[in-house]
């Protein structure tokens, strides 16, 4: 998104940023079965919250999804080294809830 690529680039070394950034979509897009492409790079933000930690902020047909499945939560870590980014994008549930389908996130950019 346009805020994460401000952010990054206010670092003197940003591709770990854009690099943790992209790790963590792609993340997410496995997690929940759809797919980096039908998700779209720009639903889920990653933003931090109060305490530093990142976190998703999501957009679109994505954050629709979300809002209509209160019981899902996502839990994102990221970590990076001077060669490699790691995501890790854990969704717990507290019921079933159906996965989007890729159709329903499809067209989103």
């Amino acid at each position: 998104t346009t805020a994460e690529q401000v952010r990054c680039k206010r670092r003197r070394d940003p591709v770990p940023c854009f690099a943790n950034r992209f790790a963590a979509k792609e993340a997410l897009a496995k997690a929940l079965g759809v797919g980096l492409g039908p998700m779209g790079i720009t639903n889920a933000e990653v933003t931090n919250d109060e305490r530093g930690a990142p976190v998703f902020q999501f957009h679109g047909r994505l954050q629709d999804w979300f809002d209509s499945n209160p019981g899902v939560r996502i839990h994102l870590s990221l970590s990076d080294g001077e060669l490699h980014a790691t995501a890790l994008v854990i969704v717990e549930c507290d019921r079933q809830v159906p996965w989007p389908p890729p159709e329903l996130l499809a067209g989103q950019g």
